[in-house]
């Protein structure tokens, strides 16, 4: 795969294409899918491609290739994450379930999306009723336009948060920070030590289980979790009010960051130490939590791979049964704080069966 964003088929020339140009653009390779007018549908299936209709007299068509054969979400990352950090996930939540369509059945399938503008909105008037930004983003690789096009396109028509992008570079600087006196942290216990410490075993790719976000969205999690699914023998404790007043507060805005100072460990804090001494910008609370539910995405694979191997494998450093709440309290998390308690009442008896309703 590769991840530079100027492939052979992201050419400034697929901006001002003909039809009989994309047809042979397409066959040739040098751009994953295009529109057609329907008039031109039978040169398109002479060159063996495939053809979905579309809307108003169109058609899309692409080879017999699937989305994530050109890009991955990697490279979608790569490419447009430092437009907004709340861009990487909403990109993420379209491309997952077209990345094993054909190019001509996922450009059909984003079509169909809602254009709805909800945290960054399209700065034109109404009526021209612009598709949401992910969609355009995800529209314009597929239809081979260059990277540089896409972005430019995206800042002129949609609002972006560049305080948010500030905040995360210094998010991310504390971040290296943390990771690297973690690890001189467990080098030095190890070496006082006479027997292997069960952290040291744990391999890179699961070392992000026991990292402090996961700890808090777990605890976050466990939270908004057991009030949508009401126990009885919950709801019968002195303690139950206490639950829905947490989960009230969690899920408003900045409400993450209410909940974890008010834990005696504070997993934020943890991070926040690590921020440069000369930095002059403070982390706001929803940078932090933005950042939380981003590491939900990435948490997620680290928790279905450790899954199947056997329970308490040492490269892990957790047993099964806290993996399964660490996958169920994470995704509890993100779908309350993205879609509501509501939402997630329905569907908290998957997640408490061990069902990864997240991609």
């Amino acid at each position: 795969m590769n991840n530079e964003p100027e492939r052979i088929y992201m050419n400034i020339e697929n901006l001002i294409s003909t039809d009989s140009d994309n047809i042979i653009n397409v066959a040739d390779g040098r751009k994953p899918g295009a529109l057609i007018n329907q008039e031109y549908v039978e040169d398109a299936i002479s060159k063996n491609l495939q053809v979905i209709e579309g809307d108003n007299n169109h058609s899309y068509i692409s080879r017999n290739l699937v989305v994530e054969s050109y890009f991955t979400l990697d490279d979608l990352t790569q490419w447009f994450n430092d437009l907004d950090p709340r861009f990487s996930a909403r990109i993420h939540e379209v491309y997952e379930p077209i990345k094993d369509k054909t190019v001509a059945e996922a450009l059909s399938a984003l079509s169909q999306h809602t254009r709805e503008q909800h945290e960054m909105p399209s700065i034109a008037e109404p009526e021209h009723n612009l598709e949401r930004p992910e969609v355009a983003a995800l529209d314009g690789v597929l239809f081979g336009y260059p990277v540089q096009e896409i972005k430019r396109y995206l800042t002129e028509w949609y609002t972006f948060d560049e305080q948010l992008v500030e905040e995360f570079a210094v998010i991310k600087e504390a971040e290296r920070r943390y990771s690297i006196l973690d690890d001189m942290r467990i080098d030095h216990a190890q070496s006082e030590s006479e027997h292997p410490l069960s952290l040291v075993q744990v391999s890179p790719e699961y070392k992000i289980l026991h990292h402090p976000y996961s700890d808090l969205v777990n605890a976050l999690g466990q939270t908004l979790q057991m009030t949508a699914l009401e126990p009885e023998r919950l709801k019968s404790m002195s303690t139950w009010g206490e639950w829905r007043l947490a989960t009230a507060e969690i899920l408003e805005e900045g409400g993450s960051l209410v909940f974890d100072r008010r834990n005696d460990v504070n997993w934020i804090g943890m991070i926040n130490s690590c921020v440069p001494e000369d930095s002059t910008l403070k982390v706001s609370d929803r940078a932090w939590e933005v950042r939380l539910l981003q590491h939900v995405d990435e948490v997620l694979p680290a928790i279905k791979a450790a899954l199947e191997l056997p329970d308490d494998y040492p490269a892990v450093g957790m047993v099964h049964q806290d993996l399964q709440d660490l996958g169920a309290f994470a995704q509890a998390y993100k779908i309350g704080k993205t879609q509501g308690l509501d939402y997630l009442k329905t569907v908290a008896p998957q997640l408490g069966q061990g069902e990864f309703l997240l991609k």
